[in-house]
């Protein structure tokens, strides 16, 4: 079974996986996009007491975010805030030694470790 895109960045994932879009043009499209990132705790404005959930990959922890509100349904017990950000927001704040887990089990998403985002970072400029 296959999940229908719910927005541009779930298409762009999905026209990727078609070989019609690049991974550098998906994550540009990333970059731009809003992302949603569950918090098991509620953070203020600059980001304090934020918690996001965490996975394990070969030893890394990944950072969940989702690419649609609804997505995140599914860590809700775990972490009931949700936090809009860019998704260049998310690719500048996830600590270097972490990587990020974009719509954990979805067929539309997309893990990135630690180097991919600190090569994102350098293409983009920031």
């Amino acid at each position: 079974m296959t999940d229908n895109a719910r927005n541009v960045l779930e298409a762009a994932i999905s026209r990727g996986r078609e070989g019609a879009l690049s991974m550098q043009t998906i994550l540009w499209v990333f970059a731009s996009s809003t992302i949603y990132v569950p918090s098991g705790t509620e953070p203020d404005e600059n980001m304090t007491n934020f918690q996001p959930v965490l996975f394990e990959r070969g030893g890394t922890q990944m950072v969940a975010c989702y690419s649609d509100l609804d997505r995140g349904d599914a860590v809700r017990d775990l972490a009931p805030f949700m936090v809009t950000m860019t998704g260049l927001r998310l690719l500048n704040g996830v600590p270097v030694d972490q990587g990020i887990v974009l719509n954990a089990g979805s067929t539309i998403g997309f893990d990135m470790a630690p180097a991919g985002i600190a090569a994102i970072r350098g293409e983009i400029g920031r």
